[in-house]
C-alpha cells in the first residue's frame, strides 16, 4: 500500500482546494476526489488503519507516482501531525497561508454555507469563538476565525515534527499574482517534474451560502438518518451523495463588505502574530496589518 508522499495541510480558507487540484493534474500525481483526507484527524477512521481507508479515497496503486492529500486540519490539530510524521517521516509538507483577516472572514461564510455556522453575522461569530472551544460545542473547531489565523503557533508545531527542508510554504497572494510560477517552483520542491498545468488559476471551492439553512444544518448535523445510510451505503457512495445534495442547495454569494471596524480590531489582534511569522518565513509581511 503506497504511502502518502505530498500532503497539503491548511491553512483552512487559503486557497487549499485549487491548489490541490492543480497538482492533481500532474501526470506524476494520484489524488483524491473528497475535499479533505480526514485519516490523520479522524479517531474513526484511524482506528480502521490505513489499509482500509487507502481504497475510500485513493482510485490507484501506482509505484511510479506520487500520492498527494490534503487537509486543512493537520497543521491545526498537533495528534494529526505526529499520525502523519509516523506514517510517513519522509512525507512532503504545503502549506498555504493567506492574510488573517481575510482567512477570518471567508472561513465564517463557508461555516454558515456548510451549516456549521448559526450566528448571522461575522461579529457574533467572533465573539462566540473563545466559549465555543472552551465548551468543546460540535463544530467549534470549524468555526475557528481568529485562532486558525495564528500561523506561527502551527508553524512552529509542524518545524518541531517535521524537517524544515521538507516544510514548504507558500501565499495565497502569490498563487494569485503568479499561479504558474508558484506551481512550477513547488513542484521542483516536492520532487515533481516542472510540466506545464491545465487549469492552473481557476478557483476551486468558491464562496456560496445555503438555499436552506434547514438542509444545510441536517447534513452537518448528526441525525438517525444519516447513521442508517453510514450502516449501509459504502464511504466513498455517501461522499458523492453528500456532495451532491449539498451543491444542490448552494447558490452564488458574494459576501458583503466587512465592518471597517471589526477589520482595525482584527489587524490589532493579528498585528503581533504577523509579526512572529515574518521573522519565521524571513519575508516582509507588513501589508497584512492595515
Amino acid at each position: 500500500m503506497q504511502q502518502i508522499d505530498i500532503m497539503i495541510i491548511g491553512a483552512q480558507k487559503a486557497g487549499t482546494s485549487s491548489l490541490a487540484r492543480y497538482l492533481d493534474a500532474h501526470p506524476g500525481v494520484i489524488g483524491h476526489e473528497q475535499l479533505e483526507f480526514t485519516y490523520f484527524v479522524r479517531d474513526e477512521e484511524f482506528t480502521k488503519g490505513y489499509e482500509a481507508i487507502y481504497p475510500v479515497y485513493f482510485p490507484e496503486t501506482d509505484p511510479a507516482k506520487k500520492v498527494l492529500a490534503k487537509n486543512v486540519g493537520v497543521m491545526y490539530f498537533e495528534h494529526a501531525l505526529h499520525r502523519l510524521k509516523n506514517h510517513n517521516p519522509a512525507c512532503q509538507i504545503i502549506v498555504i497561508l493567506r492574510n488573517p483577516i481575510d482567512r477570518a472572514y471567508s472561513n465564517f461564510w463557508y461555516s454558515r454555507k456548510q451549516g456549521w455556522e448559526l450566528k448571522k453575522t461575522f461579529e457574533e461569530g467572533l465573539e462566540a469563538e473563545k466559549s465555543r472551544l472552551a465548551k468543546e460545542e460540535a463544530h467549534a473547531h470549524h468555526n475557528t476565525y481568529v485562532t486558525r489565523g495564528l500561523y506561527a503557533d502551527q508553524l512552529e508545531r509542524v518545524y518541531a515534527v517535521f524537517p524544515p527542508e521538507q516544510v514548504h510554504v507558500i501565499l495565497l497572494e502569490d498563487l494569485k499574482k503568479a499561479p504558474q510560477e508558484t506551481v512550477a517552483k513547488l513542484l521542483s520542491d516536492v520532487g515533481l517534474e516542472e510540466v506545464v498545468l491545465e487549469g492552473v488559476g481557476k478557483k476551486h471551492n468558491s464562496s456560496a451560502v445555503p438555499k436552506s439553512q434547514l438542509i444545510a444544518r441536517f447534513m452537518a448535523g448528526r441525525n438517525p438518518l444519516k447513521s442508517v445510510a453510514r450502516a449501509l451505503m459504502p464511504r466513498r457512495l455517501r461522499d458523492k451523495m453528500r456532495k451532491k445534495v449539498g451543491k444542490l442547495n448552494q447558490q452564488e454569494f458574494t459576501p458583503p463588505e466587512m465592518d471597517p471596524a471589526t477589520r482595525t480590531r482584527l489587524v490589532e489582534a493579528f498585528r503581533q502574530p504577523n509579526e512572529r511569522l515574518a521573522q519565521l518565513l524571513g519575508r516582509d509581511l507588513s501589508h497584512w496589518n492595515k
